[in-house]
């Protein structure tokens, strides 16, 4: 069964800006690209149909420094339905909290 997920990414950082963002999930293809975050900031909800998990792809840039993590699979619950997931982007990480924190996999990095 296919559900619709919004999510939001967010700039983790408590001092830093990060620049050039670009998330892709690739099971829905949906892509997020945001020239500048600032600390705190966030985008607004954007939304992917979804049915269990979804792995994401993601780029960004903090003091000019490129970071790309990939593969990042995280489970997605029926109940998740309409709620906000949130991607918050850390100077070398980031993390992926669904609605009903259902868990994350790291793969590929």
């Amino acid at each position: 069964m296919s559900f619709l997920c919004p999510f939001i990414v967010i700039n983790g950082s408590s001092t830093t800006t990060i620049t050039d963002v670009k998330v892709r999930s690739k099971d829905s293809g949906k892509i997020v690209t945001v020239n500048e975050l600032k600390p705190g900031e966030a985008t607004p909800p954007n939304n992917i149909y979804q049915n269990g998990n979804q792995h994401w792809y993601i780029d960004f840039k903090i003091n000019g420094k490129s970071i790309s993590r990939h593969g990042k699979e995280c489970g997605f619950r029926d109940n998740d339905n309409n709620h906000i997931a949130m991607i918050i982007l850390y100077p070398e990480n980031f993390s992926v909290i669904t609605p009903q924190s259902n868990g994350c996999t790291n793969n590929h990095y």
